[in-house]
């Protein structure tokens, strides 16, 4: 949940994890998506990468009563980079979608 620089308490810890369960609850957490078609499996990084945002916005919201300005920052950080590993996971996704819709036109051309 944060970067090695400065390590939060344990108190400060339990605090951001209960409101990163709390807005994950309120938000609501999409389903696994494991073994579905390419595009479900699209739709559904999708819906995740949205709702992994707003919660994200909620929690660093709440968090600033919790952290001073460097805390905040690793944690804004590590909340970024979740985000961005789901964004690279959707553009492979549809990368492979275009790929097989251009094997699927040329085998029908043939």
């Amino acid at each position: 949940m944060y970067a090695s620089r400065q390590p939060l308490d344990d108190c400060t810890k339990e605090a951001l994890l209960l409101i990163m369960d709390g807005e994950t609850t309120t938000i609501g957490a999409p389903e696994p998506c494991y073994g579905q078609d390419m595009s479900v499996m699209l739709e559904m990084q999708k819906d995740a990468l949205r709702s992994l945002t707003a919660r994200d916005k909620r929690v660093l919201e709440r968090a600033t009563s919790y952290l001073d300005a460097s805390k905040y920052e690793i944690l804004d950080d590590n909340l970024k980079v979740r985000r961005e590993q789901i964004r690279m996971s959707t553009r492979y996704l549809e990368s492979q979608l275009q790929q097989q819709a251009q094997s699927e036109q040329a085998a029908t051309q043939d």
